[in-house]
């Protein structure tokens, strides 16, 4: 979503990667953060998986 004030234009929602740490591992999440009475929120986070690196390893083995 798209909001336009005073001809300056933001985007209401946002997206990035997270990682949090529990008991010595890195646990990987896409949070969508939004502005919830005019303060930043995380609004939603998806689990993506405990490493990028195995991940892109195990993407590798399909394909390749």
């Amino acid at each position: 979503m798209l909001a336009i004030c005073r001809r300056v234009w933001w985007y209401l929602y946002m997206a990035f990667i997270v990682g949090k740490k529990q008991n010595g591992k890195t646990y990987y999440y896409l949070a969508e953060s939004a502005r919830v009475e005019g303060k930043p929120r995380i609004v939603s986070q998806r689990y993506l998986g405990s490493a990028v690196g195995d991940r892109r390893s195990t993407l590798r083995e399909r394909t390749g």
